[in-house]
């Protein structure tokens, strides 16, 4: 893989980090600011709302800028929110730095997924996309705990200081690895991005708002339900969640191979996978040992969900619209945001029990626009791409014809979505 996928994976990394490490810190935030804790979880509810709204429209006002200028750009401004978030007098500058960050991370992971998409063959894109995503995967398994012990031992400011040194490394890095304006990919305006298939790339939106929202109905409870209803104590919480991190990273890339080799039954195939892991979750949750075996699936195909997704949204739309690609890292957004709601309302009717069941029922739902995304965007695939090389030596030579009997190659109009 080109060493530029690993520089998008490092800036994710750095997104991911201060999108989930709030969590394990509002309580400090709240007590230093001298607000409420409700208040503090507006920097977590707020983020997903910038990277929601703000997202969009960085894009939609970036859309003439080459790739290069606008990951430059963006990263830019992230890591001159997180120091002005390291240096905050006062909470209302702290929420607004993190608002404006957040708008950042939705422009960024929609631009990035174009840029990965067309640093590889057609027959790669599903890995690329992968590979900058496991950022976030690891993220989750080594950037948010550190970040949280970091926080909690030196002070809440040490974190964001951390992530803006960290995304000026991952921009200086960008910097040298993209390519320049004369060889990068254009970007779509904002009518590319729906013009090709504007009903296939509504449906994939749906798609990735049910299936990757239904899992936060019981991810965003995990640790109450694996210790109320599964009988684990918090030592062991700790473990399981790490193990659950490494097994998302796994699943990205799985799904990523998945999505490549098989383009237009991957997605729906991991929907009904992840569907039948919720529901064994819910009736295994007796036997600790199968729970543990499950929480590993759930990790797994959760995330293998992810390249997949993104994936469908640049097959459909084009593979240089980046504003159909931030569309999608919203809707991912919103998806988060419902699933947590719909979570607490079934927790607070004293159903926790049920939350991987219910979640189960909402991945089902998304299998039908993932097919009727899948029929519409079928013509959407470009033709697949010559064999490199170093493939074509190894593959099987083709018999010679005849001379008599030689026909002429057969030229193909690609359908218009």
């Amino acid at each position: 893989m080109p060493l530029l996928l690993y520089a998008l994976a490092l800036a994710a990394f750095a997104i991911g980090t201060t999108e989930f490490v709030v969590v394990g810190l509002l309580p400090t935030l709240a007590d230093t600011l001298s607000v409420s804790v409700p208040t503090a979880g507006y920097l977590v509810t707020g983020y997903a709302a910038g990277v929601a709204i703000g997202g969009p429209v960085l894009a939609l006002a970036a859309r003439r800028l080459p790739p290069r200028t606008t990951l430059l750009a963006l990263m830019t401004l992230f890591s001159a929110g997180h120091l002005v978030m390291a240096l905050a007098p006062d909470f209302p500058v702290l929420l607004v730095a993190r608002l404006v960050t957040a708008s950042a991370h939705g422009a960024f992971f929609g631009t990035g997924s174009v840029v990965a998409a067309a640093a590889v063959p057609q027959a790669r894109r599903g890995a690329a996309i992968a590979l900058m995503f496991t950022g976030l995967s690891v993220a989750t398994v080594i950037g948010v705990p550190g970040g949280t012990l970091l926080g909690q031992h030196l002070s809440w400011r040490a974190p964001f200081a951390a992530v803006a040194i960290l995304s000026a490394v991952a921009a200086l890095t960008l910097h040298r690895l993209l390519p320049g304006p004369q060889t990068a990919p254009a970007v779509g305006g904002p009518v590319a991005a729906t013009r090709r298939a504007p009903a296939a790339l509504a449906l994939a939106l749906m798609t990735t708002v049910l299936g990757w929202g239904a899992i936060f109905v019981p991810y965003t409870f995990i640790a109450p339900y694996l210790e109320t209803v599964s009988g684990f104590d918090q030592s062991a919480v700790t473990l399981l969640l790490l193990l659950f991190g490494t097994a998302s990273a796994v699943g990205g890339v799985l799904g990523g191979r998945a999505d490549d080799r098989h383009p237009l039954a991957a997605l729906p195939v991991i929907l009904l996978l992840l569907a039948t892991v919720l529901a064994l979750v819910r009736a295994a949750d007796h036997s600790q040992a199968l729970t543990v075996i499950l929480l590993i699936g759930w990790g797994v195909s959760a995330f293998a969900l992810v390249p997949a997704l993104q994936a469908r949204v640049v097959t459909i739309a084009g593979p240089t619209s980046t504003l159909a690609a931030t569309l999608n890292i919203a809707a991912f957004n919103i998806g988060i945001a419902a699933g947590s709601a719909l979570g607490g309302v079934m927790v607070n009717a004293g159903r926790l029990r049920a939350t991987p069941a219910a979640a189960a029922v909402v991945v089902l739902a998304a299998v039908i626009p993932a097919v009727l995304s899948h029929r519409m965007g079928r013509s959407c695939l470009p033709a697949r791409q010559p064999l490199p090389d170093e493939h074509r030596r190894h593959a099987r030579p083709t018999p010679r014809r005849h001379p008599d009997r030689r026909r002429l190659p057969e030229v193909r109009t690609p359908k218009r979505c």
